[in-house]
């Protein structure tokens, strides 16, 4: 088969496919035909060097769309995707023509989305689904801020907030950026940063501040995110983007009864986002929720072009096909 291999960390023109091996596949798994694989920012990083855990030689990616084509009879010739935060960093990853994975991991996939739609979405809903509903367990009275609220993590928490009943604000830091994230289905945008998005956030909620911040950039925008969260309410944070290290008042956060939470889908391997992905079959069935639309599409030759296309900050999800 023909992956994309990578021998040693680096800048992604260093990236090339070749011809391999097809995958092994040992008792438990199924051998699934890649249709497509998102390329994440998360897979850029690996191949940087920045995931500690990741062995060398390593096929990367974490997410693809497919068709078993081997396995159990029953599961032959069903239509999957999957994700996980084993693959490509432990275990060989979704870059390839060939992906062995877990039985479990391989769900159906709901016959409604194209393969791009299905290879774009997993990641990004894995990650807000784990956010909103098992780690802040947010409810149908609730009000809930996104920050960079057009993201596709942001894309995907506001639907499954929009799912479950809680009111979404959004905030972003450009128009445009608020003409997706209004076409998403928040219920107010606010477009501003520091002391003037915490004055929007308070008036939209007659003071309060919000239940919830899923606050998906982290680092510095997280003082921004504290200080628009409500009395006992809970903050959930996934990145560090700009500064890792970041202070606040103590005796003001213990004195409100607030929670900040850290959410790591890397910690998850493709049977737990099989579990995810298997439980919001429903809402993509039924339209409730929608996957996005690729920013670029590469053949799998073409692959250090789209770990580039990421490096340069493609404004939606970049995939590999075979």
């Amino acid at each position: 088969m023909k992956a994309v291999v990578l021998h040693q960390f680096g800048d992604p023109e260093a990236l090339r496919a070749e011809e391999v091996a097809d995958p092994h596949v040992p008792q438990g798994h199924v051998l699934v035909r890649m249709e497509a694989a998102a390329v994440n920012p998360s897979d850029l990083k690996n191949i940087q060097g920045h995931m500690k855990q990741t062995t060398l030689p390593r096929i990367p990616g974490r997410d693809l769309t497919g068709t078993v084509v081997s396995g159990p009879p029953h599961i032959v010739g069903r239509q999957i995707w999957a994700t996980g935060g084993d693959l490509g960093f432990t275990r060989d990853g979704t870059h390839a023509q060939l992906v062995s994975l877990p039985e479990a991991a391989a769900v159906q996939r709901p016959a409604n989305l194209t393969p791009h739609e299905a290879a774009a979405a997993p990641l990004g809903f894995v990650t807000a689904v784990l956010a909103l509903v098992k780690t802040a367990h947010l409810h149908s009275n609730e009000q809930v801020l996104i920050t960079g609220a057009a993201g596709s993590v942001g894309t995907a928490a506001t639907q499954i907030a929009r799912s479950l009943g809680a009111r979404v604000l959004a905030l972003v830091r450009t128009d445009k950026d608020a003409a997706r994230a209004q076409e998403n289905g928040a219920h107010k945008v606010i477009v501003a940063e520091g002391p003037a998005a915490v004055e929007q956030v308070r008036a939209q909620t007659e003071g309060r501040g919000a239940d919830v911040v899923f606050d998906t950039v982290g680092g510095v925008m997280f003082e921004t995110a504290l200080a628009c969260l409500a009395v006992g309410g809970r903050l959930v944070e996934i990145s560090a983007t700009g500064q890792r290290r970041v202070s606040f008042d103590l005796l003001d956060f213990y004195h409100k009864r607030q929670s900040i939470h850290g959410v790591d889908t890397l910690a998850l391997d493709a049977v737990a986002c099989g579990r995810l992905l298997a439980e919001m079959y429903r809402g993509f069935a039924i339209g409730e929720l929608r996957a996005p639309a690729p920013a670029g599409v590469y053949p799998l030759d073409r692959a250090a072009e789209a770990y580039q296309y990421v490096a340069a900050g493609a404004a939606g999800k970049v995939l590999l096909i075979p």
